[in-house]
């Protein structure tokens, strides 16, 4: 009885136990104040030419160090609208370790020479991920500044093969951040720079089952293995008994042959106690 209490205690703690890891925030930065062209990757997906090019080279904004991004359409005309994602080949978010992103804060400066738009972006494995929600500066050829912030939820697919929101299972592919630039109107060319590039991306770990309840969990499988090799072991000791008794005896007639079956019972019992 002793045995079967402490299996039954063990199985209840394997189910009441409590997961022990809380679910916990988790953040990564992604700057580059050298802006070198090594570290960024640039990709037109989108607008009146799809065979456009992007090409990346440094620069200066003033004192930062900057990155010029030059968009030239395949055809060669001016006017002509795109939508070119520029993102950070080298700092990527690891669902594994860091769980799923909530949110995500970004800020930099700018100059352009026409109308362009801006958004941060997710890249994950040649999937594009993009707020509807853009920010244009204001005026041309001076820096500027933009901030904003998006919840995960408010980023769309563009383009690319992966599902229609990012992927955050232990075994995803890993997510570059960068900056959507969009260039809406067909009026201007595709030449900007930007520089003090600093994105934040904010996330939740998701918990796991607690080393204790774990532990506890397999006792009890072990506890409840050894118990069936145990009563498996007495179930065959038992069946032979039986076989070698029945072999051995003489036949009966029905009563004596109940006398005998009562015997071999008697005897199975006292061989095979009930009792934990």
């Amino acid at each position: 009885m002793l045995r079967a209490a402490i299996l039954l205690l063990i199985g209840y703690l394997s189910i009441c136990l409590p997961m022990n890891v809380e679910a916990g925030m988790t953040s990564l930065r992604v700057t580059d104040p050298d802006m070198l062209p090594s570290r960024w990757a640039a990709a037109p997906y989108r607008g009146s030419n799809v065979a456009a090019n992007a090409s990346l080279a440094r620069d200066l904004i003033v004192n930062s160090q900057a990155l010029r991004v030059t968009v030239s359409p395949a055809i060669p005309i001016q006017d002509f609208t795109f939508d070119v994602a520029i993102y950070n080949n080298q700092i990527g978010w690891d669902a594994l370790t860091l769980g799923r992103i909530e949110s995500v804060q970004y800020s930099a400066s700018f100059i352009i020479n026409s109308g362009i738009e801006f958004a941060p972006l997710l890249y994950q494995a040649g999937t594009i991920y993009v707020p509807n929600r853009h920010q244009e500066p204001s005026s041309f050829g001076i820096r500027q500044g933009l901030s904003d912030s998006f919840t995960i939820d408010q980023f769309i697919k563009q383009t690319g093969p992966g599902p229609t929101n990012p992927d955050f299972s232990p075994g995803a592919s890993r997510i570059f951040f960068g900056l959507n630039a969009r260039k809406p109107s067909f009026q201007g060319i595709g030449v900007f720079r930007f520089a003090d590039f600093d994105l934040t991306a904010t996330g939740m770990m998701v918990p796991e089952p607690s080393s204790v309840s774990l532990l506890v969990l397999v006792l009890f499988t072990f506890g409840l293995c050894i118990r069936f090799k145990r009563t498996s072991s007495k179930m065959m000791q038992a069946y032979w008994l039986v076989r070698e008794r029945f072999i051995r005896s003489p036949s009966r007639s029905d009563t004596g042959g109940q006398d005998l079956a009562h015997g071999v019972a008697g005897e199975v019992a006292r061989s095979w106690p009930v009792h934990w």
